[in-house]
């Protein structure tokens, strides 16, 4: 990933996340089995903004309700889809539904069986 792509980097719980100057999340990785301070040196050695708090956009996430307000037919469609693809374990599914929602500035997790949306600033 392009350093000037790349506006910050912080752990949510054991993944990392890189996020773009909309907040649109760029990559996200599974890190569990690397420590903490050793990854938050590597980045910035690297030049890259790491941040020292854990998800700093987590208090916007909501839970996602099928028909809930202000959330258009297509991206309640793709969330339906994810939400198929997650209970039929396939994760490629789930990642190609991903990148249709950051598309459309939409970021997305599951938490505790639900999945939990944000909308993200609008790409300048």
């Amino acid at each position: 990933m392009p350093r000037a792509e790349v506006d910050a980097v912080f752990r949510e719980g054991a993944d990392l996340v890189l996020v773009d100057r909309n907040r649109l999340r760029l990559a996200r990785f599974g890190a569990s089995d690397l420590s903490r301070r050793d990854i938050a040196a590597a980045f910035r050695k690297h030049g890259y903004p790491w941040l020292d708090r854990d998800d700093p956009f987590g208090a916007e996430f909501s839970r996602w309700i099928d028909g809930m307000p202000g959330v258009g037919d297509d991206v309640s469609a793709l969330l339906r889809a994810r939400r198929r693809a997650v209970a039929d374990k396939k994760p490629f599914a789930i990642e190609e539904v991903d990148e249709k929602l950051i598309a459309l500035a939409v970021d997305v997790r599951d938490r505790k069986g639900e999945q939990f949306i944000r909308t993200a600033l609008r790409p300048s």
